[in-house]
This record gives C-alpha cells, structure tokens and sequence, in this order.
C-alpha cells in the first residue's frame, strides 16, 4: 500500500482557491475572534463579485475533493 502524500492546509486552500477563481468566488477563513465565526464557521465561500456569502461552514477537505485540488493519494496534514 502507497504512503499518503501530505499537503499542508496553506497549499490546500490555495489549490481550492485557483478553482474558485475560475467562478468568480473564494474560500476565506473566518477567525475564532470575530463575531461572525459561529455563523459562518472556519471557512466559507465568497462571490466576490457581487460580496456575497454563498457558503457557510464549508470543510475544506471535502470541498478539496470535490473540486479535485486534493487527489487521490492525497491528504490534508495535521
């Protein structure tokens, strides 16, 4: 059995966000300070043309697969 290749979580986000930009949107990082984190939890999707939240409390590895930025192989570090 093949050892997973690790990918840290900067590389990931950046992978998912060349793959978003395609569709004019983003993956942000809300920080556990700011009065918004329960509402739109760790991470969520922005259009950013139009500045609007069109997903909240996206999982960034399921997101990553999905898309096909995480391969198969592959798995998100720490």
């Amino acid at each position: 059995m093949a050892k997973a290749l690790h990918v840290s979580r900067q590389a990931l986000i950046a992978r998912v966000n060349r793959r978003l930009a395609k569709q004019n949107e983003s993956l942000r990082r809300c920080p556990e300070n700011r009065r918004d984190y329960h509402t739109l939890g760790d991470f969520y999707i922005l259009d950013i043309s139009r500045n609007v939240v069109l997903a909240k409390h996206v999982d960034l590895q399921k997101l990553a697969k999905k898309l096909g930025s995480l391969k198969p192989g592959e798995r998100l570090s720490g």
